[in-house]
């Protein structure tokens, strides 16, 4: 007679190892739900943040428009009330108020405060402009804006040249903006691969969605994953590093693209320890969530100067998680 731990007497050959297999499985599985849920709860809080910065009032959905400027000249802008003449000299870009054409006086001028020009500089420090001023661009440290009410017109450098960019909260896309399209959470597409650093870093030149301009980034690696049974390698760039943590910004294109996905490919964050710069030259394991892979900017807007993903960084499966157009 075989006896249980219970004293319950039992047939010989009778396993309660089956019932306690069985009942791990299920722990198993309320485990693996219970992270499933979690990982479903973080990224729609994601997805709240992605969406809730899209429609900042200064947001990418704000821009009106963006305005070149000529390296032998510049050019008279009036828009939404900033009047005035945009000039490019020796590599810094001068703005000079002018009459307005509605109104025939300054845009300073009393009893048009409305449209005051104002030269708000990165510090958020304000100034008001009442002759020829300097703008400094993006691209430095004090980046600068014109403002006049709400409308802001900011110097940006792309490639060597000075454009434009105005932004408006009242704007159209701002206005008609219902949110983003996107696949379902999918937890098979949270993949983990490899991230292969450079020795040292390579600066790669890439098309953006303007013709005549190139970008160039810093190439610090590659990441290496399986996507549906094929291996895959994607080029990272630096995204910069924060509380010891190293961010890889990925440009990547796949078979979805112009279908159900923005035709010119998406981008996608990825995180390492800060030292997996290229310094070492030793790999290590990297999280790839492509249910958080998104739009770029131009995706929202034609005033954008979005890096394109260089050839090489194609996902050759289709991947059917995060936004979608």
């Amino acid at each position: 007679m075989v006896v249980d731990r219970r004293g319950r007497r039992r047939k010989p050959g009778s396993d309660t190892s089956k019932h306690r297999k069985e009942h791990m499985m299920t722990d198993s599985t309320t485990i693996t739900q219970h992270d499933e849920s979690i990982e479903r709860a973080d990224w729609l809080a994601w997805r709240r943040q992605r969406e809730e910065g899209l429609r900042a009032p200064y947001g990418w959905l704000s821009q009106t428009g963006l305005y070149w400027l000529q390296a032998l000249g510049g050019f008279r802008a009036v828009v939404a009330g900033i009047s005035g003449e945009w000039l490019l000299q020796d590599g810094e870009v001068m703005f000079t108020p002018q009459p307005s054409v509605e109104s025939g006086r300054s845009a300073d001028s009393a009893g048009d405060q409305s449209n005051a020009l104002t030269l708000v500089d990165a510090r958020g420090d304000r100034a008001p402009i009442t002759g020829p001023v300097r703008v400094p661009s993006d691209a430095t440290a004090n980046g600068s804006y014109v403002e006049a009410g709400q409308i802001r017109a900011a110097v940006i450098e792309r490639g060597g040249r000075f454009g434009i960019r105005v932004r408006d909260p009242e704007s159209k896309f701002r206005r008609e903006f219902t949110g983003i399209p996107t696949y379902d959470f999918d937890p098979d597409w949270r993949i983990e691969g490899r991230f292969e650093p450079y020795g040292e870093s390579q600066d790669t030149v890439v098309s953006t969605r303007v013709e005549w301009l190139t970008s160039t980034l810093e190439a610090i690696g590659v990441v290496r994953f399986e996507a549906q049974g094929v291996e895959q390698r994607l080029i990272a760039f630096d995204g910069g590093v924060k509380d010891g943590v190293r961010e890889l910004f990925i440009i990547f294109r796949d078979p979805t693209n112009g279908d159900t996905t923005y035709g010119s490919g998406r981008f996608l964050n990825a995180t390492v320890a800060a030292d997996a710069n290229g310094t070492d030259g030793g790999a290590s394991d990297v999280l790839l969530d492509f249910n958080r892979a998104f739009n770029p900017p131009c995706a929202f807007s034609p005033y954008c100067t979005c890096p394109l993903a260089p050839a090489e960084n194609t996902v050759t499966v289709p991947v059917t998680a995060g936004e979608r157009h």
